[in-house]
């Protein structure tokens, strides 16, 4: 029901707008709260979500090569499981799935 009213309320706007608004140089010690209510003295009742990015996209391409490296491997352990149905290569496409799941 939320979604839905937010939805009206944005289809009702003659314009469509940009809800996303990067940001930088704000210190780090900054929390989603003070920055939330920083953003509200200007947009006030405007505000729907807060969120900190992680400084830096290493951590993220890391992430990114780590789950791509666990989907090859349940790509070849499903290849695997079509030859043998084994119960044990089941087991490691469910492992598998899992650590995807993770990253």
């Amino acid at each position: 029901k939320h979604y839905i009213g937010l939805r009206n309320k944005y289809l009702r706007k003659r314009r469509p707008e940009n809800y996303t608004i990067r940001t930088m140089g704000f210190p780090e010690t900054y929390t989603e709260a003070e920055l939330r209510s920083i953003f509200e003295e200007y947009f006030p009742g405007e505000v729907l979500h807060v969120h900190i990015a992680p400084s830096g996209m290493k951590g993220v391409e890391a992430l990114r090569a780590e789950r791509a490296k666990h989907v090859l491997a349940k790509e070849a352990a499903m290849a695997a499981f079509q030859k043998s149905k084994k119960q044990e290569d089941e087991e490691k496409i469910q492992n598998l799935t899992d650590q995807i799941s993770d990253c």
